[in-house]
This record gives C-alpha cells, structure tokens and sequence, in this order.
C-alpha cells in the first residue's frame, strides 16, 4: 500500500544517514507500527465468514456481519401468504471475538426469521469456541470445542439456508434445521472432517424438560475438491409432552411435536438418519440428501411409532457470469401420516394436518448483481394428501427477494 511503501522509503533513508542510536530505535519503532498497521488493513479487508461447524479463525480482535432478505412472498388460498405480504426474511447481526490465544466468541441477534410468528429480536447462536485442542498430538485444527448455543448439526442444507447462501428463496421439504443449548467437539484430519453435539432437544432456550439429551454426529468426506460426502445421525432423546411441548428440530416446515395433540402427558422422541451428497462445478453444483426418520410416542393416551422415508435433489447452474438457474425437488413419505404442514400455515394441534405423502418442486432464477447482493424469483409447486383423503393442491407459492451479506 502506498502508506507502507511512503514510510518504508523514509525509514531507509533516514537510517542510512543516521549514526545515532536514538534515531535507530525509534525508526525500528517505526517500521514495527507500520507492519502493524498494514495488518490491521488487511484483516479489515476480509469478508464476515461465520460457518456453524468451524471456528473462526479471525486476525483481528472482532468482525462484524450479517445478512437478511426483504421480497414478496404470494400463496394459494390454503397458503402461508395467501393476501401476498412484504416480507423481512431472516435478519440478523453476527459478531466474532477474539477473546484470547486459540479463543473465540460468536453472537448472533436474530431480528426476524421468516418462520417466526412474530417480530420480537432474539438470540441466535451464542458460543465459545477453544481452538487447536492437543495441536501437538492431534495437528492443527483436529479438535475444537464449543459450547453454548449453536445450529443443530445435521445434514448439510442448514449451512446453504439463510438467504445469502440459498440459492432459491424456498427449502426442501425435510429443511432440517434447528439452533440449540449444548456441546460439541469437532475437526478436520485431512479430507475428513467430524462434528458430535449434546444438546438439550427440547424448543424451551431457558431450562430443558427432560434430563435426556439430544445427540448429532456427522462424518463429511472430500475425496476430491469437488465432491463432498457425508453421513449423519441424530436422535432427539425423550421430549417432555407437557414440559417441552416441541423439539428443537425443525422437520417438514415444522417443529417436531406429539402426533397425538399436546393435551397427554409422557414422552416423544424421534431418531434421524441421512446421507448427503454434493458435487460442484466451476459453475453450478447438484446436491442430493436421502434419509429415515423413526418417530416415537409414549403417553397416557397411545404408545405408537412412526417412520417416513425422506429425499431431495438441488441442481444450480450458471447461465451467464451474474445470472444462474436453480431447481429443487423435494419428498417426504410417510409410512401412515405425519405432521407436515409443507407451505400451509402452521397449527397448534398436529391430529388436524396429517400427511400421507407429500412432493415440492422449486425453479428459480438469480441474478447476482455484486458479490454479496442477489435478487432471486422462484415459483413453487407443492401437492400430497392428508388422512382423511384431501388434496393439497392450494398452497403454491410464488416469491421475489433480494439477498444481502456484509
């Protein structure tokens, strides 16, 4: 830069001329604060880069960013927006610290989610991350901590769903997501790389209704630079029916709760199990995900189990430098029925909005107009039917957004 090349000439200059010692120290003082600042330059340069499965690795003291969606949103008489709304879609701040050698601090503020009844700012993912555990034995960035709250990490859709990373506007049908209080180690060894979490599993943020924990591990492969494999599992301990009322996980564009109604006491708990694929491209990528839900129920009115078979396939490609095309088909089927409200509003009572098969499809254009700044159009269609025999043929949306990140 040319500070740095200013003060570098007149460093040599003056040191070449200069015999005194005095003048010799402070010039090396010099050159020491010049190095310094051109550091802080740098890192000042570098883009916001929070990743829900690796530490920040961060050269200067903090970093601040964020990112969020403003579009309309337009649905069929039995959708979510059926009036058709302008919409905040998922707005939040994100702040990395630098607490200490190999110690790092996220927060996040989340200002609105898209899937919120309401508009009250809220914590996001808040936690400490302890850097290059055992680096000796282990190497560099084999075993991190972290501890506190942070994404449910299973499968890999979560890491592409907010909408700077979401190359269309929607999510697949299974959209697993969920942030939750707890623990987990993590790493990378060579072109493997592993994450396991304890969590509470319960929605509650401030106590936990059930002593029984939720637990997530995936193993991620990368034969080639191209290709990423990995496989996850996850169950949701016992839930509480009373207590906890919902699961943190976000399953079928909803909580998971009892299928039976909440008015019962007894336990829930559901086990998951998924295999994602992804292949990238100079300019596109497909990604397919496949996986086995095993949901069960013990309470004072049924002692049942369910299962569903579930799957998705995205296919992104670049049509032009700014301008790419997006597809997504997505399934859920259910060996008897499942509360999947898919892009129908939500109820509080799961026994009224049971599914026995269910199929989206999403197509989408974007046109990235900078790096960080997106405007994005999709139409989506999506058709099952509900236990008593009704068509879900009335919710298909159509939506327009721009993207932001900073």
């Amino acid at each position: 830069m040319r500070i740095r090349i200013t003060i570098g000439l007149l460093c040599s200059a003056l040191a070449a001329t200069a015999a005194s010692p005095e003048i010799e120290e402070r010039l090396s003082r010099l050159e020491q604060e010049n190095r310094e600042l051109q550091r802080q330059l740098e890192a000042l340069a570098e883009p916001v880069t929070a990743s829900a499965d690796t530490a920040p690795s961060l050269s200067s003291r903090w970093r601040l960013g964020g990112q969020a969606g403003v579009g309309f949103f337009h649905s069929g008489p039995e959708g979510e927006y059926p009036e058709g709304d302008f919409r905040i879609d998922d707005a939040r701040l994100q702040l990395d610290v630098m607490i200490a050698d190999h110690v790092y601090g996220f927060i996040e503020a989340e200002f609105t989610e898209r899937e919120s009844p309401d508009e009250n700012m809220r914590v996001g993912s808040l936690f400490v991350d302890v850097e290059d555990i055992a680096s000796d034995h282990l190497g560099r960035g084999a075993l991190v901590l972290r501890v506190g709250r942070f994404p449910i990490p299973f499968g890999e859709e979560y890491k592409h769903r907010y909408p700077a990373e979401n190359p269309l506007i929607s999510h697949s049908l299974a959209d697993f997501w969920g942030v939750d209080e707890g623990v987990a180690v993590f790493g990378k060894a060579g072109r493997i790389d592993y994450i396991v979490a304890v969590q509470n599993g319960g929605y509650a943020q401030t106590f936990d209704g059930n002593s029984d924990k939720s637990v997530t591990g995936r193993v991620g492969y990368e034969p080639v630079a191209a290709l990423r494999i990995s496989l996850s599992a996850m169950r949701t301990g016992d839930l509480d029916v009373e207590k906890d009322e919902l699961g943190e996980i976000w399953f079928g564009d909803d909580f998971l709760r009892p299928q039976s109604g909440p008015e019962q006491d007894g336990v829930f708990s559901a086990e998951f199990y998924q295999a994602d694929v992804r292949w990238s491209w100079k300019h596109g990528h497909i990604a397919g995900a496949g996986g086995y839900m095993n949901y069960r129920e013990d309470t004072d009115i049924s002692t049942e189990g369910r299962t569903a078979w579930y799957a998705s396939l995205e296919v992104v490609q670049d049509l032009t430098r700014s301008v790419y095309a997006a597809a997504r088909g997505s399934l859920i089927d259910p060996d008897s029925s499942f509360c999947i409200p898919g892009l129908s509003p939500i109820r509080d009572d799961a026994t009224s909005f049971q599914v026995t098969k269910i199929w989206r499809t999403g197509l989408g254009l974007g046109w990235r107009i900078q790096q960080d700044l997106t405007f994005k159009a999709e139409y989506v269609w999506e058709r099952g039917e509900l236990i008593d025999g009704a068509r879900l043929d009335e919710q298909d949306m159509a939506a327009a957004e721009i993207a932001f990140a900073f």
